[in-house]
């Protein structure tokens, strides 16, 4: 009996050794629920990362808004200077010809005080001569006694018309005399009030003029500032449209970035769906070894059972000794055991690299143009831009390919990257996006790609200066630049 029972657990332990190792398959099953708990972390991190690329997205277009407010509001004011510049214009111009008038009014009276000067210069002559004549005249009557030389006059006719004669005489030299005395004060009186009135005349006009010039000068000041205002306003608004151009760059890439998450929130659901497929694909595997591994031990176990009841129906018919029925079951349980052999599952999944900087491959044959450098200057903006990733140089039409094997995420053109294709990898539990820009073609769109496979050609699509591979790793998700010369033996 203790034989029988020895020869039983025998044959349940060769039926056990047969079964597939369950321990490996749980541990597969395990991994890929590690990886999609991973996944759905990641899409967890993405969906937070889209909420606020959509509040920095909301934030750059309000700034743009106020942005474009106040170049409104500086090209009203540069409206109302430009008015009061022209009004200003205006009134240079007019004062510019009151100037002239002046100016015109000053050369007449200037060549009126000439004609004047020569006038009082002949006065003076005329003056001249007859203070020269009556101060001789004055002269010869004090000489010969004044009166007492009209009376010899007068005394010395011969009758009485010759005193008359002589009388009339001397008054008209009297009456001469007076005439001169008068045209001689007249003239001096003359000469007195030309030389007056040419004096105010000109210092009339020559304050005229002073003070048109002193205005004149006061606008010209005024249309000064006002064109220093204007290229004050006209800076303030050049820096404002080049603050826009920089907003509208920021709003671009923040959709961009939106575009992109929701391909790599598409690729990481698909590449969990993957996941789940080959974890389902895995339990039903095991279900079905779990299946066959009990028909196989109940049929063994009822072969056994047939097996004893034969064993003891022919017990007792049989004398030949106990070792040779010993022999002949441990025969049939062997047989039995090998007969009902447990199928062996079949997995889709791919064995995992192990995470080294061997995991990813070179995109692209060409030259290092350009480094990951966080405060690179745009070649194109000037401004400061962080350059996340590498730039290869070469040809266009240079085949591009997958640096790893991964789910596409995104193949289309993406603004300033042009022709782009993001790939999302799932490496040893860890998510990793890789980003390949400014592609002259893309050939795939979307699934899964393996690594080495060629997914474009270089190109200069987008903002681009000339022919050249743009190559991003993202650690994590995308959002997360790294430098690729971490990951990719360059």
């Amino acid at each position: 009996m203790k034989k029988i029972i020895y020869m039983m657990l025998v044959t349940v332990m060769a039926i056990s050794l047969t079964l597939p190792g369950t321990n490996i398959t749980a541990q597969s099953i395990q991994e890929y629920e590690e990886e999609i708990k991973q996944l759905e972390k990641e899409k967890g991190s993405l969906d937070n990362k889209r909420n606020k690329v959509e509040k920095e997205k909301e934030s750059v277009s309000k700034e743009k808004g106020n942005n474009q407010k106040k170049q409104m509001s500086v090209v009203e004011q540069m409206e109302v200077i430009t008015k009061d510049v022209k009004e200003t214009e205006k009134k240079i111009k007019k004062k510019n010809d009151e100037i002239d008038k002046t100016n015109k009014e000053i050369k007449a009276l200037e060549a009126e005080i000439k004609k004047l000067k020569k006038e009082i210069k002949e006065l003076k002559i005329r003056i001249k001569e007859r203070e020269e004549m009556l101060s001789s005249r004055l002269q010869s009557i004090q000489e010969v006694g004044g009166e007492v030389q009209y009376l010899e006059v007068i005394l010395g006719s011969k009758s009485f018309s010759d005193l008359i004669s002589r009388s009339s005489a001397v008054n008209t030299v009297m009456d001469s005399d007076k005439v001169i005395l008068e045209e001689h004060a007249a003239d001096k009186k003359a000469l007195e009030t030309k030389e007056k009135e040419v004096k105010e005349n000109k210092k009339s006009l020559e304050d005229k003029k002073a003070k048109q010039v002193k205005e004149k000068a006061k606008l010209s000041d005024m249309k000064k500032k006002l064109e220093g205002q204007k290229k004050k306003q006209a800076k303030i608004k050049a820096k404002l449209e080049k603050e826009f151009e920089g907003l509208e760059y920021a709003e671009l890439t923040l959709t961009e970035e939106q575009a992109l998450i929701a391909g790599e929130a598409s690729a990481l659901e698909q590449a969990k769906q993957i996941a789940l497929s080959e974890k389902g694909n895995l339990e039903a595997a095991e279900r079905q070894r779990i299946a066959d591994a009990k028909a196989a031990q109940k049929a063994a176990a009822q072969k056994e059972a047939e097996r004893q009841a034969a064993e003891a129906n022919k017990k007792a018919q049989q004398k030949q000794g106990s070792n040779t029925v010993s022999s002949q079951s441990a025969s049939k349980s062997k047989s039995v055991a090998q007969a009902a052999p447990a199928p062996t599952p079949v997995s889709n999944s791919v064995a995992k690299p192990k995470s080294s900087s061997g995991n990813f491959g070179i995109p692209a044959s060409g030259r290092l143009s350009s480094g990951f450098n966080p405060a690179r200057v745009h070649p194109i903006t000037g401004q400061v831009r962080p350059h996340n990733g590498m730039d290869i140089a070469a040809p266009t039409g240079t085949p591009v390919y997958a640096s790893a094997s991964g789910v596409v995420s995104s193949a289309g053109y993406q603004g300033g990257f042009g022709n782009t294709v993001m790939i999302t990898h799932s490496i040893n539990g860890k998510s990793y996006t890789t980003l390949y820009a400014h592609l002259s073609s893309i050939s795939v769109s979307g699934g899964k790609v393996s690594r080495g496979q060629q997914i474009g050609k270089v190109g200069s699509t987008g903002a681009s200066t000339g022919p050249h591979l743009h190559f991003e790793l993202h650690s994590g998700g995308y959002g997360n630049p790294v430098n690729p010369r971490n990951y990719v033996d360059f």
